[in-house]
């Protein structure tokens, strides 16, 4: 199968589609006829975490061969799974036949790989899929041969990105992972006070009295259950309340 045959452009019905699916295995159907478009015969996008016991928020959305599934997981393979164990600390997607990533492999990791390749899971490419309150993960595309076209790895992320988001709308928040949902004037005051300003700034740029910024602030300090600010910044991170890319990515 060809990977040249399709052209790198969003089929947007596709995100129509995710937003409709009513569970994973509609979102695991819709990936695999696009993936399969684009030339790959089969895809891991998974949460990195235990297959046999996944916790609440997981996702594992599948179609590589079921002797290697049963063969994986029986073998916990996962524990030392490299494409897994390196996706966690990637930014970029990476090919399997990458000499970076291959010079990363220990033995035994280099017999796994080996061992999926027996399996038909041999010319891959892996696209990790880091974001905040959820799991880390990744999406692993397998082609029949090393010509993987670079534009239709790139097409194939933002179809892994917006069936993974839709996949997470439908199992929930990641276990253990709290969330708070703070008024957007104490969400304001709170990201202020990330910045290092105290509450006269935070008046000025907010076009507020400086007493309303600091009753602003020990609210939202009862809603974080926190008692100093700098913990109350550092749990508002934690639990979803404020995102960090808001505060410093400009």
């Amino acid at each position: 199968m060809s990977l040249k045959g399709a052209k790198p452009r969003l089929d947007w019905p596709f995100a129509q589609q995710c937003d409709r699916a009513e569970d994973l295995g509609d979102l695991r159907d819709l990936l695999q006829i696009e993936f399969e478009r684009l030339g790959f015969r089969y895809f891991c996008c998974c949460s990195h975490v235990p297959p046999d016991r996944p916790p609440q928020g997981a996702i594992y959305l599948v179609n590589y061969p079921k002797p290697w599934l049963v063969r994986y997981q029986a073998a916990r393979h996962f524990l030392r799974d490299p494409v897994f164990l390196i996706g966690r600390e990637q930014a970029h997607p990476f090919r399997w036949d990458d000499a970076k990533f291959r010079n990363m492999l220990e033995a035994d990791q280099v017999a796994i790989m080996e061992e999926a390749a027996a399996h038909g899971l041999e010319h891959g490419v892996t696209i990790p899929l880091h974001g905040p309150g959820r799991y880390s993960a990744s999406c692993s595309l397998v082609a029949d041969g090393p010509d993987i076209d670079s534009d239709q790895v790139h097409l194939a992320q933002r179809y892994a990105l917006y069936a993974y988001e839709a996949a997470r709308a439908l199992v929930g928040p990641a276990e253990g992972r709290p969330h708070v949902c703070l008024p957007r004037r104490e969400r304001q005051c709170i990201e202020l006070v990330a910045l290092g300003k105290d509450d006269e700034d935070i008046a000025i740029i907010l076009g507020i009295e400086r007493e309303t910024v600091r009753r602003y602030v020990e609210s939202a300090k009862v809603r974080l259950g926190a008692t100093k600010r700098p913990h109350a910044v550092a749990y508002a991170i934690y639990a979803q309340a404020i995102n960090p890319e808001d505060i410093f990515g400009a």
